[in-house]
């Protein structure tokens, strides 16, 4: 199953009469049941009471609004999953955040006239969906096209992300609660002129920035969680002009970031999701990518904090026989035959420095591992093993010119497909996009 060709950008989003009127509703209601929780004289809530969860995302375009495609899912399905109201929803890091935006919470929703899907709602939904009385704070900061320098300290888009987190605390303090933990999802992927190692370390300093900031606005100590997904590469490069070599390295360094920082996940890659294919896009999710996005982050939620994705631990090289032996967050290692668009040697790609040896055939050969047979022993400097690099395809066709077909299957179920949307029915888990010298170890 693939999904059907996805529909034009569309305008933004205004909300209607009905909406406003429905969100006005929404917050008196909120508001009475966070009054008879707190008891209304200040008093603690009962002690089994969940803790609420602050779920940010920050980033580019695909964090946030960008391609505006068709909205497939407009209703406010969980009362315990919120968002500031109106504006609040989000912020842009081209100008300042308002204050008084960024008022009460109101179920969250996306707007049915033309706004898209956002990440923040559809992964608030399906983590509600798996984990019953979780509750959800959901806010977004993102600033389309840009480097990594857009987002760090002294940034507009770092003020806006404070200024959110605090309010989210002195939101729910307000009705009696507070906050016991955040993820804060980041989906970024344009290094600037900065080098794979200029980028992961520029990332490492934003990581450690935002934490300790993140800690005064939110209060008392608490788990703050960054966590990662990786950048796809555009449909058709070509079509575009654009240099692949960016995605390819921000998604590298991401994944090398994840390997040697505590406190840092790397959920997956998302050249399993699916693209607006119009001329004027084809890098922004569909909605039903979107759907996808949501499902793989509840997915890693219910996992906790020792998530590994699934990665390469080990490289080793016998003759023209290359091994990957690979870390799985689910099942046995499968090829996806029904989702992602086929890709050359399923991904993977073999180099040296002479260019020596090329892959002619790959096979799983046991739950975690995967050969690759050479054309020939390499002979030059420098070998190495990538997936999902570089380009499979130059056809405009809704799919990530970057991507593999290598999956660890999970028995959870994908919650937007069980509301009748044509995404896998089961969440699986792709591997990440990797480069990897050969001899390799992870050390582990």
């Amino acid at each position: 199953m693939r999904p059907p060709p996805a529909g034009a950008p569309t305008a933004t989003p205004r909300q209607s009469r009905p909406e406003r009127v429905a969100a006005r509703l929404a917050t008196i209601a909120l508001a009475l049941g966070l009054l008879a929780c707190s008891g209304g004289d200040g008093t603690e809530p009962p002690a089994d009471t969940p803790p609420v969860r602050l779920l940010a995302f920050g980033g580019q375009s695909n964090a946030g609004a960008g391609g505006r495609g068709t909205t497939m899912e407009s209703q406010a399905r969980f009362p315990n999953v919120r968002q500031f109201a109106g504006a609040g929803k989000a912020g842009l890091g081209s100008e300042p955040q308002a204050a008084a935006a960024l008022g009460p919470l109101v179920p969250a929703f996306d707007a049915a006239d033309g706004g898209g899907q956002w990440p923040q709602t559809m992964a608030g939904f399906a983590i509600a969906a798996t984990q019953p009385g979780v509750e959800l704070v959901l806010r977004t900061d993102w600033y389309g096209g840009q480097a990594i320098s857009a987002f760090l300290p002294g940034t507009t888009h770092f003020a806006n992300s404070l200024q959110a987190f605090a309010a989210a605390r002195a939101q729910v303090e307000r009705g009696g609660r507070r906050l016991e933990g955040s993820w804060y999802v980041w989906i970024q992927d344009e290094a600037g002129a900065s080098t794979l190692d200029g980028y992961r370390e520029a990332l490492r300093g934003y990581v450690l920035a935002l934490r300790a900031a993140a800690a005064a606005a939110l209060g008392p100590p608490q788990p703050f969680t960054f966590v990662m997904l990786q950048p796809n590469s555009w449909d058709s490069p070509s079509v575009y002009g654009f240099d692949v070599a960016f995605p390819d390295a921000v998604a590298q360094a991401q994944w090398e970031l994840s390997r040697s920082m505590a406190g840092v996940l790397l959920a997956g890659p998302l050249y399993q999701v699916p693209l607006i294919a119009t001329g004027d896009d084809g890098i922004h999710a569909t909605a039903l990518g979107r759907m996808m996005i949501g499902d793989l982050l509840a997915a890693v939620w219910a996992h906790g904090p020792g998530f590994r994705p699934l990665q390469p631990r080990s490289a080793s090289l016998d003759g023209r026989v290359v091994e990957l032996r690979f870390d799985r967050p689910a099942g046995a290692l499968a090829w996806d035959e029904a989702w992602v668009a086929p890709a050359p040697k399923r991904g993977f790609a073999f180099r040296d420095d002479a260019g020596s040896a090329s892959i002619e055939s790959v096979e799983i050969v046991s739950p975690d591992t995967v050969r690759l047979v050479l054309s020939a022993p390499p002979t030059g400097a420098n070998p190495r093993v990538l997936y999902a690099h570089g380009t499979a395809d130059e056809l405009l066709d809704g799919w990530a010119a970057g991507r593999g077909q290598l999956m660890s299957p999970s028995s959870q179920a994908s919650y937007f497909h069980r509301l009748g949307h044509a995404v896998p029915a089961q969440v699986n888990h792709y591997a990440v996009r990797f480069a990897v010298p050969v001899p390799w170890d992870a050390g582990r």
